[in-house]
């Protein structure tokens, strides 16, 4: 089993610098790390940071099993107005990508559109008035990964690329174009849709090629003041939690991946605020590895 540092080497990457996060991250007990970069601002900026930073995790004995670009390929303004085109996101995406490549990254995983308020998603045009927007600038980071030999993941995330039924649509057609592309199982985004994720996860197992953990707990439709809250389309209220113990079906969705024999990494997408970060990764390595 493959275990990755993700959420909190990105936390430690930007605070503390390369070499800190690999000493974390091997001192936790993960053999892999997955590098996030936000629109192009990402600590290792270039193809020369990036050579360094992967002598310092192989030096640790790190690999990188991924690497993840949050980005938005339409260019919305607030009042959901498409306002230019998507050369800049896609140009920043494949200078990224270039970036991944350099630290060995066997995938270039990005976003399509990150907002996560339905308020917001409301006043953007349907679906069906940007698919062939999403699918051009899609198709354009594509083909330049692929070139590099990178294969590009995408995960059920936002409100337009999410859910069984809109992500199967997206993906089927970068397949049918005849991409190198894959899934990246997140174990939560479909929530944010009303469709739990144990559903996506039998849809889609068998193309998954890196997954994402993390946990939510559903506390209906009444804000939780004290805690960080997320609202799905329906207005349901969630809140990440400790893995195993919201809705996400964890148990259920780590069984199935077993049964379609799926080997790749398995990523923390988990918040540890507050804790002794190397005994609470392992902590959560234990439960991970209990339930494969």
């Amino acid at each position: 089993m493959k275990l990755s540092m993700y959420t909190e080497f990105y936390k430690l990457l930007t605070l503390h610098g390369i070499a800190e996060a690999a000493r974390m991250a091997s001192i936790s007990g993960f053999d892999s790390v997955e590098m996030l970069d936000i629109r192009g601002t990402g600590v290792i900026s270039d193809v020369e940071s990036a050579r360094e930073a992967r002598r310092i995790l192989g030096d640790k004995g790190l690999s990188v099993s991924c690497f993840s670009l949050a980005i938005d390929l339409i260019p919305f303004d607030r009042y959901g107005n498409i306002v230019g085109e998507c050369d800049n996101a896609v140009e920043t995406a494949v200078r990224v990508a270039k970036i991944a490549k350099e630290m060995g990254s066997p995938y270039f995983h990005h976003t399509l559109v990150t907002n996560l308020r339905p308020d917001l998603h409301r006043l953007k045009p349907p679906y069906d008035d940007v698919f062939d927007i999403l699918i051009d600038a899609a198709a354009r980071i594509a083909g330049a990964c692929n070139s590099m030999g990178l294969a590009v993941l995408y995960e059920p995330q936002g409100f337009y690329v999410n859910g069984s039924e809109n992500f199967g649509r997206f993906y089927g057609e970068m397949k049918r174009l005849g991409y190198d592309v894959g899934v990246c199982g997140d174990m939560a985004n479909t929530l944010f849709v009303d469709e739990p994720p144990i559903e996506f996860y039998r849809n889609f197992a068998g193309e998954f090629r890196h997954v994402h953990l993390k946990d939510y707990k559903c506390f209906g439709k009444e804000i939780v003041p004290d805690r960080k809250c997320l609202l799905s389309m329906d207005g349901r209220v969630y809140s990440e939690t400790e893995l195993g113990e919201g809705s996400v079906c964890f148990r259920e969705c780590m069984k199935l991946l077993k049964s379609v024999g799926y080997e790749g990494a398995f990523s923390l997408e988990i918040n540890q605020n507050g804790v002794d970060i190397a005994e609470d990764s392992r902590r959560i390595i234990k439960t991970v590895r209990d339930n494969y």
